[in-house]
């Protein structure tokens, strides 16, 4: 019961827990699955108001991030599926629910659940019978919902949705949960709470490219807002940028919905990507078929629409980003299919090629 003693031992097996050899050490020894009863004891002493609540809040959250340790060192990544099988995942989620007034708590589970997620078969909490799939995401959620201000939570809250999205093996109740409107809304919050921070923008759009959107004009505005504060970032700049494009591509092809695209500032952001990162080939790539996108099968308006464009498009120069990428991408078939299309446009006197700034 000495959470002062067991916090120092945690904290001394996080040192070791550096390379292959210590963790064969620890785990031969046994002491990952002490680690776990451990994390338990102290969960339990921290609910019923433990007179060391401290102490024991210390145990909880070195113990989490010496098990996120354990399945991540190299060499130990197959140990995930042995922790699983001893209820990691069912012990994190329960403490996660235990302990919702402790950003920290959450925060260090959610980090350490987030090493487990990408297992595969995690869904079931083994020798339990529980099923745990919509229990993880519902938490998560939770946490996600009850943490706005720390943008460290929001990102490794979001970045465990993200996981479970990239799980091949994701069982089909949690995939359709997963599309539940109650995640994107939570999602969007986090972006909007949180667009000038890389690593949050970069999980939500990551998130965003994998479920099922309603995207309307305020949404696509956010997006382009994210992506205006975070291209020119050090810290996953060309990642936030790469990710954005890609909802772009992907959106711009709705033919009804060109128009609100251009309006919210798409077409300057589809600019200063091709700018920034001239010589990223998958950057340029969705950003000229943005623009393809944009251009394709809009037909001919009023010559009042076309000429109150034609200023800003000289403004944005989009030819010249385009023929750039052109030229540095020759093999690529599809910036080759798409420039042509979008310099006629862009010259056209009959065709609108509808770009606002």
């Amino acid at each position: 019961d000495n959470a002062q003693l067991h916090g120092e031992a945690c904290i001394a097996l996080r040192n070791l827990a550096v390379d292959e050899n210590s963790v064969d050490s620890i785990i031969s020894a046994k002491l990952d699955v002490l680690v776990l009863k451990i994390m338990q004891k102290h969960s339990k002493n921290l609910v019923s108001h433990d007179t060391d609540a401290k102490g024991n809040e210390k145990v909880l959250l070195h113990s989490c991030e010496l098990m996120r340790q354990l399945s991540t060192v190299q060499g130990h990544k197959n140990d995930r599926h042995r922790y699983i099988g001893l209820g990691i995942i069912k012990l994190l989620v329960t403490l996660m629910h235990a302990h919702k007034d402790s950003i920290v708590i959450k925060y260090a589970c959610c980090e350490a659940l987030n090493s487990f997620l990408t297992a595969s078969a995690w869904e079931i909490a083994p020798n339990s019978g529980v099923y745990m799939g919509e229990d993880v995401i519902d938490e998560v959620l939770d946490v996600l919902q009850g943490s706005r201000q720390f943008s460290k939570v929001q990102y490794i809250s979001v970045l465990c949705i993200d996981s479970m999205l990239n799980n091949q093996d994701l069982d089909k109740r949690s995939v359709k949960r997963l599309g539940h409107s109650d995640v994107s809304d939570s999602v969007i919050q986090a972006l909007r709470i949180h667009c000038k921070d890389g690593f949050v923008v970069q999980a939500c759009f990551s998130v965003l490219s994998k479920i099922k959107v309603v995207y309307d004009i305020e949404l696509v505005e956010l997006i382009v807002m994210a992506l205006q504060k975070c291209m020119k970032k050090k810290n996953k700049g060309r990642e936030c940028t790469l990710l954005g494009m890609n909802i772009i591509r992907s959106i711009s092809s709705e033919s009804d919905f060109k128009k609100a695209l251009i309006d919210a500032g798409v077409a300057e952001v589809i600019c200063h990507a091709m700018k920034r990162y001239s010589k990223e080939r998958d950057i340029q790539v969705a950003a000229c078929m943005s623009l393809y996108n944009l251009v394709s099968a809009f037909g001919v308006t009023s010559y009042n629409s076309f000429n109150h464009v034609k200023s800003n498009l000289q403004d944005l120069d989009v030819t010249r980003y385009v023929e750039e990428a052109t030229s540095r991408f020759s093999d690529c078939e599809e910036i080759q299919k798409a420039s042509p299309v979008i310099e006629r446009a862009v010259a056209s006197s009959t065709f609108s090629f509808l770009l606002t700034k």
